[in-house]
C-alpha cells in the first residue's frame, strides 16, 4: 500500500514538473487556501467581523488571487476594491490599528508584484500608483511609510526579474539563431562540395560527349548524310543537358533555390522541346491549340517540366510506340501525353514505374507546386499522363 501510494505521489510530482503552469497553480492555489484559513482565523480578534460572516471576508481577501496568473491587473483591481470595502464597511477593534487585515495586505503585494512580472508597463505604474495612494489614504500615519516602500521595492524589484529574464531569453534566441545560421552555412558548404563533385563527374564527362559528337564527322570522314545530321543532333542534345546541369550546379552553389545563370526553360522552349524529341527518333505528333502568352512564368517552367519527363519516360519505357502529345491554353493549361504498350511489356508492368517512379513523383508534385493536378496511370493502349495547370501559379493546393 505503501509503495503503491509513493508510486503515485512521484508520477504526480513529475507530471506538475513537466507542466510549470500546473505548477504554478498549485502554488498559488495553497497560498490561497493558508491565507483563507489565516483569515478566517484572525478577522474576528481584529476587526469588528461576526463569526458567522467571517468565512466571506476570508474568501473576498483570498478570490483575487486565483486571476494572479492569467489577468493580474484585474485581480489587483479586485483585492483593491475589496479593500476599500472593507475599510469603508468594517472597523478595526481596540488595539488594532491596521483598517486592513494582515492578509489583505500580504494578497495586495503579491498581486503588485505579480503586475509587475506580466503586464504591459502603463499598467504597472498605474497599479503602482493606485496602490501607494490607497495606502497613504487609508492606513494610519506610522505604517504609512513602511508600506508605500514596501510596495514600491516589491515593484521595483519585480520589474528588475522581468527584465532579467526578458535579456535572457532574448539572449538564448539570439544563440538559437546563430546556431541555424552556422548550421545554414554548413549545408550550404555541402551544396558547393557536391556541386563541384557533379562538375567534375557529371559536366566534364558530358563536355567529352559533345566534343567527340562534334568532332565525329571530321575524324571518321565520308560519312553519309543522315549520320553526320545524328551526330549533328547528339551534340546538340548533349549541349542542351550540358547546359541544364550547370544551371542546376549554380542553384547548389547559390543560397536561394533560384538559378542565377541562364534562364529556366519554358512555355516558350515546348515546341523546341518537341522537335528534338522527335528528331532523337521518337514517333512524336503533337497538337497544340490556344494561346500560350497568357501562361506565367512559374508554371511555364512546370509545363516544360513534365513535359520533359513524360517524353523521356515514353522514350526510356516503351520504345519504338508512337508518342502522341496534346497542349491546350485557354483558362488553365491542360498537356496530355499518351504513349502506346511495347509487346515486350510483361502484364501489369507501366511505364514510368521502373523503380521506386519518382519520375511520377516528380511530375505531380511540380503540378501541385503551382495549384494545379497530375493524373498518371495504364490505360487500354498504353499510358497516359494528364496535368491540368492554372495561368499563372497560386498556393498549392491540399
Amino acid at each position: 500500500m505503501l509503495h503503491r501510494l509513493r508510486h503515485r505521489f512521484g508520477t504526480a510530482l513529475a507530471h506538475v514538473r513537466s507542466h510549470p503552469s500546473l505548477a504554478w497553480d498549485l502554488a498559488l492555489a495553497l497560498v490561497g487556501l493558508v491565507g483563507f484559513v489565516v483569515t478566517w482565523a484572525t478577522v474576528i480578534q481584529t476587526h469588528q467581523v461576526p463569526p458567522t460572516r467571517a468565512p466571506l471576508v476570508a474568501a473576498l481577501t483570498v478570490l483575487p488571487l486565483a486571476l494572479a496568473r492569467r489577468s493580474p491587473f484585474i485581480g489587483w483591481v479586485l483585492s483593491l476594491l475589496v479593500g476599500q470595502l472593507f475599510w469603508v464597511f468594517v472597523d478595526p477593534r481596540r488595539g488594532f490599528e491596521l483598517p486592513w487585515t494582515v492578509p489583505q495586505i500580504i494578497v495586495l503585494f503579491m498581486l503588485m508584484v505579480a503586475v509587475a512580472l506580466r503586464e504591459r508597463l502603463r499598467l504597472v505604474v498605474a497599479a503602482w500608483a493606485g496602490s501607494v495612494l490607497m495606502l497613504l489614504v487609508v492606513m494610519p500615519d506610522a505604517a504609512r511609510a513602511g508600506l508605500v516602500f514596501g510596495v514600491t521595492s516589491a515593484t521595483v524589484i519585480a520589474l528588475l526579474l522581468r527584465w532579467l529574464v526578458l535579456s535572457r531569453r532574448q539572449l538564448a534566441r539570439q544563440r538559437e539563431v546563430s546556431d541555424l545560421e552556422r548550421a545554414r552555412r554548413a549545408v550550404l558548404e555541402e551544396r558547393s562540395r557536391i556541386a563541384r563533385d557533379l562538375h567534375d563527374v557529371v559536366a566534364h564527362r558530358m563536355s567529352l560527349v559533345v566534343v567527340q559528337a562534334q568532332s565525329a564527322p571530321a575524324r571518321l570522314g565520308d560519312l553519309p548524310a543522315p549520320v553526320t545530321d545524328e551526330f549533328l543532333s547528339i551534340s546538340e542534345q548533349a549541349r542542351a543537358a550540358l547546359n541544364e546541369v550547370r544551371g542546376m550546379l549554380g542553384v547548389l552553389r547559390s543560397e536561394s533555390t533560384t538559378p542565377t545563370g541562364s534562364p529556366q526553360r519554358g512555355v516558350g522552349d515546348v515546341d523546341e522541346l518537341l522537335r528534338q524529341t522527335r528528331a532523337a527518333g521518337v514517333d512524336l505528333a503533337w497538337d497544340v491549340h490556344g494561346d500560350p502568352s497568357s501562361v506565367g512564368e512559374g508554371v511555364g517552367m512546370v509545363l516544360y517540366r513534365i513535359l520533359q519527363e513524360a517524353l523521356a519516360n515514353a522514350s526510356r519505357h516503351a520504345p519504338g510506340t508512337p508518342v502522341r502529345v496534346r497542349l491546350g491554353y485557354t483558362d488553365q493549361v491542360e498537356v496530355e501525353v499518351r504513349s502506346g504498350r511495347p509487346a515486350s511489356h510483361a502484364a501489369g508492368h507501366e511505364p514510368g514505374h521502373d523503380g521506386p517512379g519518382t519520375g511520377l513523383i516528380g511530375m505531380s508534385d511540380r503540378a501541385r507546386s503551382v495549384g494545379g493536378r497530375l493524373e498518371a496511370g495504364r490505360v487500354a493502349d498504353g499510358f497516359l499522363v494528364h496535368a491540368w495547370l492554372p495561368t499563372t501559379a497560386r498556393a498549392m493546393v491540399d
